[in-house]
């Protein structure tokens, strides 16, 4: 099978080349120009070409023959209309996988009873909020972004990497660099284990005689550093003079009290990352580009049709056949082809007259094709088609049936998705436990994917109410459809939480208060929180208070608590 990848000959010999003593000009070549043309690489460039829309079709000619000789009609249209399917397909994937953002997260430490944490269970959660508050602010907000990017260079590539380095300021950074400029090397025993990776790149360069030449840049890293190479006019190879340190490690740290000090510092691994785009690391391109092919071929022969059709051959009987000079050398049938390519007449030797000829466009048969054709394309490539007529008033059920392709295809690529960001995250957090001197563990980091799925909303959270009882609150957050950010959603509720609290101590307090008698005090004007004045209190013959009405059959008045009026029947 195919890996896309150099031959593992070539890896063994690529692993022979390590020792950098025997890195020269020849074996540089070699490894390139093998890689270059390799089937891998061939097919990233086209999946790369059909998601910016560059089809095959754009490169169409008309030609015909004459005598066995081939030549460019250029009379007849030449419409070349590309059809974005692949583009549609591969952002349709993306969208529906990592349209809402990952929530990354660190898993909670185990504790017998949540309501009443144990002084180590105490320091186990904080310990937790703390590594996560770091996690993420390491990881920026553009990290979004770079998933995206990294997500579309794997479908259309196969393959696609991330680079991790340390800038000199001592930050960290991540980029993606094209799976077209890298070569893998693994152990030859079980192709698992990254040893090297060389990554190379052109650039340009001027002759003496200002001419502007394109030659390669070449990085050979590994888990103690990297070497820098560069192409000469000649086609060899020296080491890149505008690296100070070549072989150079991966980092150095600087010491603020004597800046001229640096430590070199080290991953251990190649700072590489790969995002496969299923198990094969075919590209999505694959399956379906004979019939992206196929129809970008029909359609634009319908159009051409159609501006060719619109002018008639004329037959004209009894005209004078052409002369020897105006033949050209052509034979007979070659000067017939010729002369109706280019003056669009037949030329007959009978009766005079002229008559048009005129030919229909089998419309329903082309439709019919490009419609199954189209069909076809979303079926393999395990796309939905906005267009299909299951659209127009879906069920719940029928709509997930409907995404049960693209569901799998999206979940062969989750499943790498999260390998590739546990290797990642393993760079992060030794960062973090080498700058903040802790011990995180970076298995304790986990990714949550929020699929872009089309659901009925009241029976997902009816589902999650549902589980309350032994879900956490967290994965309930995480799962809700109308929660985008986790933590900032835990800030809202535990704010209202307290301010509900809060509250309901003020309410306590406002109790209505009692006279010497325990009888309560009537109460101020409506909206007023304090007791009538004395002076407007009605009071009896004998000078007690008169108390308010209670319709028969009502509870006496707690002492202490507000009392409500009463209407009294008549």
């Amino acid at each position: 099978m195919t890996t896309g990848f150099i031959s593992l000959t070539h890896l063994i010999n690529a692993k022979i080349m390590a020792d950098k003593a025997t890195l020269d000009t020849t074996r540089l070549k070699d490894l390139i120009g093998t890689d270059v043309a390799s089937p891998g690489k061939q097919r990233m460039a086209e999946g790369v070409r059909y998601y910016d829309s560059a089809h095959d079709i754009l490169d169409h000619r008309n030609t015909y023959f004459l005598d066995g000789i081939e030549y460019t009609d250029t009379v007849k249209s030449n419409a070349r209309v590309p059809h974005p399917f692949h583009k549609i397909l591969v952002d349709q994937k993306i969208a529906y996988m990592i349209g809402n953002p990952i929530v990354i997260s660190v898993a909670e430490p185990e504790v017998e009873d949540p309501k009443s944490l144990t002084p180590e269970e105490e320091s186990a959660q904080e310990s937790v909020d703390e590594f996560q508050e770091l996690l993420l602010d390491e990881i920026s907000d553009e990290f979004d972004d770079l998933l995206n990017d990294w997500a579309v260079g794997a479908s259309n590539k196969g393959v696609e990497w991330m680079h991790v380095y340390i800038d000199p300021d001592g930050d960290l950074q991540f980029c993606i660099v094209p799976g077209e400029q890298v070569i893998p090397v693994y152990d030859t025993q079980y192709q698992k284990n990254l040893i090297y990776v060389v990554r190379f790149y052109v650039y340009d360069i001027v002759s003496e005689k200002g001419e502007i030449n394109q030659r390669y840049k070449v990085e050979w890293w590994d888990g103690s550093g990297v070497e820098y190479w560069e192409e000469q006019l000649d086609g060899t190879y020296v080491h890149d003079p505008f690296y100070e340190a070549n072989p150079a490690p991966h980092w150095y740290s600087f010491n603020t009290l004597a800046p001229a000090e640096k430590a070199p510092h080290s991953w251990g691994r190649p700072p590489f990352v790969r995002l496969d785009n299923n198990t094969d690391s075919r590209t999505d391109l694959e399956p379906v580009k004979a019939l992206i092919d196929a129809y970008d071929k029909v359609k634009s022969g319908w159009v051409n049709d159609l501006v060719d059709f619109q002018e008639l051959i004329l037959v004209l009987k009894g005209y004078a056949p052409l002369t020897d000079n105006a033949r050209e050398g052509l034979s007979d049938l070659a000067a017939f082809v010729k002369n109706l390519k280019t003056q669009k007449v037949i030329s007959v030797s009978n009766d005079g007259g002229v008559e048009p000829l005129k030919f229909d466009i089998p419309i329903e048969a082309k439709d019919r094709f490009l419609a199954i054709t189209r069909k076809e394309i979303f079926f393999f490539a395990e796309g939905v088609d906005v267009d299909s007529e299951k659209i127009q008033s879906p069920s719940g059920i029928a709509l997930k049936f409907l995404y049960t392709s693209l569901d799998l295809k999206a979940n062969r690529m989750i499943r790498k998705f999260k390998k590739a960001l546990g290797e990642f995250v393993w760079f992060v957090v030794e960062y973090l436990n080498r700058t903040h001197g802790t011990k995180y563990d970076s298995t304790e980091v986990r990714f949550t994917f929020n699929k872009s799925v089309i659901f009925n909303e009241k029976e997902k959270i009816d589902a999650l109410i549902a589980s309350e009882s032994i879900l956490s609150k967290q994965t309930i957050l995480e799962n809700h459809p109308y929660v985008d950010d986790v933590e900032e959603e835990q800030k809202r509720l535990d704010a209202e939480e307290q301010d509900r609290l809060e509250k309901g101590m003020v309410d306590l307090g406002r109790v209505q208060p009692l006279d010497e008698n325990g009888d309560p005090v009537p109460p101020g004007p409506i909206g007023s929180e304090d007791p009538v004045p004395a002076e407007q209190i009605k009071r009896d013959e004998n000078g007690q208070p008169i108390k308010p009405a209670r319709a028969p059959g009502a509870p006496a008045p707690i002492p202490g608590t507000p009392v409500k009026k009463a209407k009294v029947p008549a």
